[in-house]
């Protein structure tokens, strides 16, 4: 349920982080890197995994709700949306080399079976050159 807030004439939305969930070989986003940051506290699982926050270009995934039954359809990732992505040792290790403000894309290419039952999902990251509005700092990715 959204909550909302009256303020004088103003209402308010309450909004959530937007975390990408990568369930479908193919599942993908597309943007600009503005951020990595290690959270302080573990995840569910006792993890702390590294996150990175994209302003998004473009990028589909298939979600999955609390049963962890994935999506039919594929929720669109619109271009200027803020997406943030969890990443493991392994995929982060791929992303150490890009810099704030470059163009990355992280895609899901194969989903290998493992003992556990869940499959591992193989995570390729591509680096792009330097977004130019970023460089030029005009267009709102400055944040706060």
């Amino acid at each position: 349920m959204t909550k909302t807030t009256q303020d004088q004439d103003i209402e308010f939305v309450e909004v959530k982080p937007k975390y990408i969930k990568f369930n479908v070989k193919d599942d993908y986003i597309k943007g600009t890197l503005i951020d990595i940051f290690t959270p302080t506290d573990p995840d569910q699982w006792g993890n702390i995994n590294k996150v990175a926050t994209l302003k998004a270009l473009d990028g589909s995934f298939h979600g999955n709700d609390e049963n962890k039954v994935v999506d039919k359809n594929p929720t669109a990732i619109n271009q200027g949306e803020i997406w943030k992505v969890t990443m493991r040792e392994k995929v982060a290790d791929k992303a150490a080399s890009a810099k704030k403000g470059q163009k990355i894309i992280f895609r899901l290419v194969e989903l290998k079976p493992t003992k556990k039952g869940n499959p591992a999902k193989i995570i390729s990251v591509l680096i792009g050159p330097m977004d130019e509005e970023y460089l030029k700092g005009d267009d709102g990715f400055g944040g706060f």
